[in-house]
């Protein structure tokens, strides 16, 4: 699987925890995939660290407590609006 992700750009669409433990996977297990592009609401303040910060990660934070600024190049947050006006 590390071959095929290998410079691999990827969408992760939604962020409940199911994403979020994907993800984990992808970045911890994944080291090779390129990028990570992940929407998220446009009114969150800081998405990318309420993110990381979130209980999925605490394996990557026990293997290296310096993992955060490592995924910061990886994972890229995509401004949406979720709300469709016709």
């Amino acid at each position: 699987m590390n071959e095929f992700y290998k410079g691999k750009v990827v969408l992760l669409y939604g962020l409940g925890y199911l994403a979020k433990v994907v993800l984990e996977k992808l970045v911890r297990a994944l080291p090779t995939v390129k990028r990570v592009y992940v929407p998220f609401c446009v009114k969150e303040v800081s998405p990318i660290d309420e993110l990381l910060n979130s209980h999925a990660f605490n394996q990557l934070h026990k293997q290296n407590p310096e993992w955060k600024e490592d995924i910061k190049r990886i994972i890229i947050p995509i401004e949406v609006d979720w709300v469709y006006s016709p």
